[in-house]
């Protein structure tokens, strides 16, 4: 299978700010600190995006998005153009691989192609230094009873106490909360591991978010998905973003940050894919209309606060399948596919399942880009500010 790529590119020269060192995270297979204890979400108005057309239009250079359209009388695509692999970790670099959206579930050959994806990360990427789970660990533990998650948390830890050794961090995903949608989890909310409780549990974590230093760098990993009628939202919480404030404002001199969220902060992709116009048109409805879990609904907060502090280089994001590289600001905005692609499908049983969710204004299903082969990223933070990703796919078939 050929290689999608995301071309690599300079961040910008921003002077970085005073400050000091600020919180760290971890997991039980890591060797770096440990994420300080706090809290997790609360329930807050939505925040909307308006005018995100204009916003997008104005963000610049968008590479290595490179896309096939659903054709709905071809059974088969033409595989994406080929690129080459990231090679040798470049002097004086950190390497991380986003390892994002697995979606593991005993159906599709999951767990063999999960497999198959971390043997190829320690194939193609052997000089790798940290493995970061960018969220949706699991096929939709949202809606699903306590025996079918438990068996997803089965296959997931068998598989990474196999495959990994190294260093790994996780990332939060919408998948990965147990129980919110209670009808079809058929919970009541007051189990123990109910919620984001289970995901703590079982990555080792006091909560679900944090922050660390690696070399000339300062990571910080968000939690994106706050709860919003029986589903989610993209976003942060008020306790969280508070937090967030202080640590890029104690972060070290010379430092440069980068940011890891599960939803993005920014997606000219999901414009592409899942923008719709109103089903009924009237007074100020006209124009695309974004999902409340597409993208993180308090963008214009975060960009601002971004822009306090210029040692904010880059953000990583999983959650649309799509790989993406947005520049807007100054800082690089990278969406790192999926590992799963189209939900371990096959392009036609991919087609298949958006053709019957199709609603009244959506993208039409002939119009719609498919979603990333099968893959993961591999990324370089430089000791000059600068932040590169290719995306690596993996030999794999999908299943039909």
């Amino acid at each position: 299978m050929s290689h999608e790529h995301t071309e690599p590119t300079m961040s910008d020269d921003r002077p970085t700010v005073p400050g000091a060192n600020a919180d760290a995270m971890s997991s039980g297979a890591s060797a770096l600190p440990p994420m300080v204890d706090g809290t997790e979400w609360s329930r807050r108005d939505l925040l909307r995006l308006g005018g995100v057309g204009a916003l997008m239009a104005a963000a610049g250079s968008l590479t290595g998005c490179k896309t096939r359209l659903i054709h709905l009388d071809e059974r088969e695509t033409l595989p994406l153009t080929g690129a080459p692999l990231a090679g040798p970790r470049p002097s004086g670099a950190f390497r991380l691989v986003h390892f994002t959206d697995i979606h593991i579930k005993p159906e599709h050959n999951a767990e063999q192609g999960t497999r198959t994806a971390l043997r190829h990360v320690r194939q193609t990427a052997p000089d790798a230094q940290l493995l970061i789970t960018g969220g949706d660990l699991l096929m939709d533990a949202m809606d699903q009873t306590k025996e079918r998650t438990s068996e997803y948390w089965s296959i997931f830890q068998r598989v990474l106490k196999d495959e990994w050794k190294g260093p790994v961090e996780h990332c939060i995903g919408n998948h990965d909360i147990w129980g919110w949608g209670k009808e079809k989890s058929k919970t009541t909310g007051s189990e123990p591991l109910w919620g984001k409780k289970w995901w703590m549990q079982m990555v080792n974590k006091q909560r679900t978010y944090g922050s660390f230093d690696q070399g000339p760098w300062h990571i910080v990993i968000l939690d994106s998905v706050q709860p919003y009628l029986d589903g989610y939202q993209g976003g942060l919480d008020e306790e969280q973003f508070a937090w967030l404030e202080n640590d890029l404002a104690n972060v070290a001199p010379g430092r440069f940050t980068l940011i890891v969220s599960h939803i993005p902060i920014l997606s000219m992709g999901m414009i592409d894919c899942d923008a719709r116009k109103p089903p009924e048109p009237g007074p100020r409805r006209e124009g695309f209309h974004i999902g409340i879990g597409a993208i993180m609904m308090d963008a214009h907060r975060l960009l601002r606060l971004f822009q306090k502090h210029p040692h904010v280089k880059a953000c990583l994001s999983g959650h649309i399948h799509i790989v993406e590289h947005l520049r807007y600001l100054g800082i690089d905005f990278f969406c790192s596919g999926a590992v799963c692609g189209m939900w371990w499908r096959d392009f036609a049983a991919n087609r298949e399942f958006m053709t019957k969710r199709h609603r009244q204004g959506d993208v039409p299903v002939e119009l719609r880009p498919a979603r990333a082969d099968p893959g993961y990223a591999v990324v370089d933070l430089h000791p000059d500010g600068r932040v590169t990703s290719v995306y690596h796919t993996f030999a794999w078939t999908p299943s039909k």
